[in-house]
Order: structure tokens, then C-alpha cells, then sequence
């Protein structure tokens, strides 16, 4: 299985219900969750969700400098734990299980896709589309295609049609 180099997936399901019940989110400050959240989309946008270790790097990305003396970044750091398949990397278990779980679906969809698109030209008609113009019907008998017309027109109305440089050029 390939393995991609950045996700492709431009959102993440999001659970209030869970995001709020956390203990760990309780516990924080609002610079923290700010920042928990700043990190969470960063590492969304990563290989395999996966965020550097260096805390440095990682305190520019969440813009920690603007941190109240108040604010701890252990209770954040705590949330990222070592990456299982990327080394000196950090995750954030949650946000990587729906990742697997959207990677999986996209690749169920993309198959199903092909299966459909590899039926599709044994199920579409040879015939065009009922509204597409086409004169291979009518035939002329050697006659410009006007000719064809009023002969036809002057058959279903009994008068000839009428040719002018503004209505029929």
C-alpha cells in the first residue's frame, strides 16, 4: 500500500462532545486549548498526522510566545505522544485514528469508482443525446439543406417559407 506524501484530506471530523469532555482539554487554559487545537490542524496536514519532536519547532508552530506566565506546555505536549510508525515524530492518537479511518474511506470510494467507470462504456448508449443536432437523418436528395427545409415547411403548412437576411441568414 502506498503511503502518501501529504494528506490530501483539506478537513478533520471534529467531536465537540468529545473535545469538551476530555479531561486533559478541561484541565487547560484557554492559550493551551488554543494551542492544542493550532497543533492539531498543523499535524492534520502532515504525513500520517505526524508533527516534529523538537519542542521548539513546535512552540513556533502553535505561537506559544504569546503564552500567559500561567499557561504549562506539558499539559499540551501531553496530548502528542511518540509517533507509532514515523521516528522523532509526535501524534496525537485520536486525530490519527481518523485519519486511518479517512484514508480507508477514501480508498473504498476511489475503488468503487474504478469499478464504476470500468463498467461505464459497455452501459452508455451509441445513440447522442435525444437533443443533439444532428443531420444524419435527414436526407437532402442531393438538395442544400434550405431546399430540404422548404420543401418540408411548405408539405406541413401548405405555404412556402419565408427567407430573409434577418430571420433565416
Amino acid at each position: 500500500m502506498k503511503i502518501e506524501t501529504r494528506n490530501k484530506f483539506t478537513w478533520f471530523p471534529f467531536y465537540p462532545e468529545d473535545f469538551c469532555n476530555s479531561t486533559r482539554v478541561k484541565c487547560m487554559s484557554l492559550g493551551e486549548i488554543g494551542a492544542y487545537v493550532t497543533l492539531l490542524c498543523y499535524a492534520w496536514l502532515e504525513p500520517e498526522c505526524g508533527l516534529t519532536n523538537n519542542q521548539a519547532d513546535l512552540k513556533i508552530l502553535a505561537d506559544w510566545k504569546a503564552a500567559l506566565p500561567t499557561d504549562r506546555w506539558e499539559r499540551i505536549m501531553a496530548c502528542f505522544p511518540k509517533h507509532p510508525t514515523r521516528k522523532k515524530c509526535v501524534h496525537n492518537p485520536r486525530l490519527y485514528k481518523e485519519w486511518l479511518r479517512a484514508r480507508q474511506i477514501s480508498q473504498e470510494r476511489s475503488q468503487a469508482a474504478q469499478k464504476r467507470w470500468e463498467k461505464a462504456p459497455a452501459q452508455i448508449p451509441t445513440v447522442g443525446h435525444p437533443r443533439t443536432r444532428t443531420t444524419e437523418h435527414i436526407s437532402t436528395n442531393g438538395t442544400s439543406t434550405w431546399d430540404a427545409y422548404g420543401a418540408a415547411y411548405t408539405n406541413t403548412y401548405g405555404v412556402a417559407p419565408t427567407r430573409n437576411a434577418k430571420t433565416n441568414s
